[in-house]
């Protein structure tokens, strides 16, 4: 019995491909057949060319909007909904800002204060570089930090 079902088995996989086979020979028909249809009926300033644009305006429109998880098919609701929406997302933002009266108690040196706000020497740069990877790239140029210890000598001056 073990066989019966296998070869029934067999046999509908292979109707299942045949008709997959008539399926996407049908869809090639209709594919060509409207590119025909659009060679000769749809020139720029047709009823059909602009059918065919109606059509994909209704297909993109929006029917209605999710508010608190009830459904809102109102047009004028819709509309009001989005209004709302994008005026308060792209509104000004407010210019007035809090004032904040904290006393932070981790206060850095004036000498670590002077070190980062300082310039930054030739030493600190080269021992950046030489830190990194040589297959790293610092920047979207794709010269890596490799290249530019190979090059250092030329770099520098």
């Amino acid at each position: 019995q073990g066989n019966a079902t296998d070869d029934i088995l067999y046999k509908i996989m292979e109707i299942i491909k045949d008709i997959q086979k008539v399926k996407k020979v049908d869809n090639l028909e209709a594919v060509q057949k409207a590119k025909i249809k659009w060679a000769i009926e749809g020139d720029e300033n047709t009823k059909f060319y602009h059918g065919i644009l109606n059509k994909k305006r209704n297909q993109l429109g929006i029917r209605g909007v999710l508010k608190d998880g009830m459904w809102i098919d109102n047009l004028v609701v819709v509309k009001k909904e989005f209004l709302e929406h994008f005026s308060t997302r792209f509104q000004q933002p407010c210019r007035i800002r809090p004032v904040i009266n904290i006393d932070f108690p981790c206060m850095i040196s004036e000498l670590k204060k002077n070190e980062l706000e300082g310039d930054i020497s030739y030493q600190e740069i080269k021992r950046a570089v030489w830190n990194c990877g040589i297959d790293k790239s610092p920047g979207p140029d794709g010269v890596t930090f490799g290249f530019i210890r190979r090059y250092w000598s030329l770099i520098e001056k």
